[in-house]
């Protein structure tokens, strides 16, 4: 296409017979280009509609848990909780809670997060803090923070103070000072 053009150019500047003949084909190849293109575009922009149509809706998640093991399960999980405190093992994983429910990895899963709305760190840090609550209410001023974090559960003071501003809203210093 450019050089048609060119070819134009030279020939209207010299004053050729072939000025016509080369006009008339670089018009009728800038025809061709902009009506191929043109289809292109229009078949694109249909096949992205098609596609579109096409999409399934998500399925809904396939549930392995039936009512009954689901009540079994959250009683059991209820009393690894609150009387074994389980959550004061700051190695537990997924996999040993799944192993101490008799469950798998994804029935637990399932159990936390679609029957209890809850993530598996989730739980745990809402046991984690609510015992850290506890031992600050019962210790001193003086008594260490850190030592408190790691007796509930937590690894380490950073994630500790984290976890306890996002559930309770202020530090635990600040807490325990109402407190005590």
């Amino acid at each position: 296409m450019v050089s048609l053009n060119g070819g134009v150019a030279v020939a209207y500047l010299s004053g050729s017979i072939w000025l016509y003949p080369l006009w008339l084909s670089l018009n009728i190849t800038v025809c061709f280009y902009l009506l191929i293109f043109s289809f292109a575009a229009a078949y694109r922009i249909q096949q992205s509609q098609y596609i579109q149509v096409q999409e399934v809706e998500p399925t809904k998640k396939q549930l392995q848990l039936s009512p009954s093991l689901v009540q079994s399960c959250r009683h059991d999980l209820k009393r690894l909780l609150e009387q074994e405190h389980i959550f004061l093992d700051n190695q537990l994983t997924l996999k040993h809670l799944a192993e101490l429910l008799g469950l798998s990895q994804h029935q637990t899963s399932e159990l936390l997060n679609e029957h209890m709305n809850k993530s598996f760190y989730a739980l745990l840090n809402e046991y984690r803090i609510s015992f850290a609550c506890q031992l600050l209410k019962q210790t001193t001023s003086r008594d260490n923070i850190t030592q408190i974090a790691l007796d509930s559960g937590f690894n380490n003071k950073s994630s500790f103070y984290t976890e306890f501003k996002k559930q309770i809203g202020t530090t635990p210093t600040k807490w325990r000072a109402q407190y005590v």
